[in-house]
C-alpha cells in the first residue's frame, strides 16, 4: 500500500512514439489521477469478490483515471478511462501477493 499511498495526486505523462516507416515521431501526453482506497473501501471489496477473494484479505487499493491525448488523434479517438485496483498479499510473505483489477489492458 505504501507505493499507492505515496503515487496518490495527480500525475502528468509525457511521450513520443517513433512510427519507423513514416520517419516521422508522435508526440503524446497523459493526466494520470492516483487515489488510494483503504481495504474497506467498497471499490475494493467489489473487485476481491469479482476475483472470488476474500475482501478482508485486501490491505486496500487504488483508484486511477487518465485522460490522455496524441499529436494524430483523430476526433473520435478517445484515451481516457478509468480502473480500480486492490491489494491481496499472501498471508506467508506479505510481500508478495496479487494485484487485482477490474479489467484488462488499458491505456
Amino acid at each position: 500500500m505504501d507505493f499507492f499511498r505515496m503515487s496518490a495526486g495527480q500525475w502528468n505523462s509525457q511521450r513520443t512514439t517513433h512510427h519507423l516507416p513514416f520517419r516521422r515521431a508522435e508526440l503524446g501526453g497523459s493526466s494520470i489521477a492516483v487515489e488510494a482506497l483503504d481495504a474497506g473501501h467498497p471499490s475494493v471489496i467489489e473487485i476481491c469478490q469479482l476475483h472470488e477473494v476474500d475482501p478482508a484479505l485486501a490491505v486496500g487499493g487504488a483508484y486511477v483515471t487518465w485522460h490522455g491525448a496524441m499529436a494524430w488523434d483523430k476526433d473520435d479517438e478517445n484515451h481516457e478511462g478509468s480502473t480500480v485496483f486492490a491489494l491481496v498479499p499472501d498471508a506467508a510473505d506479505p510481500k508478495q501477493g496479487q494485484l487485482l483489477r477490474e479489467r484488462g489492458y488499458a491505456e
